[in-house]
């Protein structure tokens, strides 16, 4: 596939986009690029960026990537009114985004697999800790958890809190979405 690990540094490794450092009570957005952010270059040792912290790109911030990629995937019809916003995300196997949320958004996983966790909206707090602990611990009380694979799509409702962790052995996991 052409999104897979190599080819996306072959293809893309130039391009840029911030890695979202989840370890940190006070989130850390680094810029780094796609060849960085796997670790296919010397930028990943300068960045000094935790094994949790997930790589995006959106059209507010930089939207090479995406339109690069635009040829390789389709919004599916269901979601065409939420692509207002779209999104790229890239993570390491073990990494992910911890609980956040947003209005509603959908993801499709192209490569890799990946755990959600959902909480309700009502829910008024939730852990700040790395998505991936939940797969030793548990996820927390009331959380709904769910596995994607490839080829697999994710919707948000708008305000639920959601958080994902990029499932090992699988390689990286990477996804298209829109908000």
């Amino acid at each position: 596939t052409t999104w897979s690990a190599a080819k996306l540094v072959e293809l893309h490794g130039d391009v840029g986009g911030y890695a979202r450092d989840h370890t940190q009570l006070e989130l850390r957005d680094v810029d780094v690029t796609v060849a960085g952010y796997l670790g296919a270059s010397e930028e990943a040792v300068a960045t000094n960026l935790s094994k949790s912290a997930a790589f995006f790109v959106n059209d507010y911030e930089d939207a090479r990537l995406i339109d690069r990629l635009q040829g390789d995937y389709s919004t599916p019809p269901v979601f065409r009114e939420l692509a207002a916003l779209r999104v790229f995300s890239l993570e390491r196997e073990l990494s992910g985004v911890a609980f956040h949320r947003h209005e509603a958004a959908w993801q499709a996983l192209a490569v890799g697999r990946k755990a959600w966790f959902l909480l309700p909206p009502s829910t008024e707090h939730v852990p700040l800790t790395d998505p991936c602990e939940f797969l030793a611990s548990g996820p927390p009380p009331m959380a709904l958890q769910c596995e994607l694979g490839a080829g697999d799509t994710m919707y948000v409702p708008s305000n639920w809190w959601h958080a994902t962790c990029s499932l090992a052995p699988h390689g990286p996991s990477a996804s298209v979405g829109g908000v």
